[in-house]
């Protein structure tokens, strides 16, 4: 549907149908709720295309938000994935790091470290 719903905003430039921020975050949450075996990595990946649209300029309402982080550091603590820590970890490194660079608002928040620690604590890799 949301391909779909981006190559309709291509063709037609209709603000109405042009998908931003929230219609990702959407996405990422319903992966994250999916229970499906590779839904935190799909979630992952909707995540880096929000990155790809708004840092080539293709769609700058798609711009991530702390929120579109948290909901991809909830889709890896529900995967049950041996990698979720090391995910998480890089996830909570590169919010940091591109907060740092002051073209982004993203420094991790409470549910973002907390989210981070759920994914340990469910993977047994607690103390890691």
């Amino acid at each position: 549907i949301l391909e779909r719903m981006e190559n309709l905003y291509r063709t037609t430039l209709d603000d109405k149908i042009k998908p931003r921020t929230a219609t990702y975050n959407a996405i990422i949450d319903a992966w994250a709720k999916s229970g499906e075996p590779d839904a935190a990595a799909r979630a992952e990946l909707l995540l880096a295309h929000m990155m790809d649209l708004y840092e080539t300029g293709h769609n700058v309402d798609a711009k991530p938000n702390v929120r579109s982080f948290n909901s991809v550091l909830n889709a890896w603590a529900k995967s049950g994935n041996s990698i979720a820590p090391e995910q998480a970890g890089e996830l909570l490194t590169r919010m940091e790091e591109l907060d740092a660079s002051g073209e982004w608002e993203l420094s991790p928040d409470a549910t973002s470290f907390a989210t981070a620690i759920n994914v340990f604590a469910r993977s047994h890799a607690f103390g890691k």
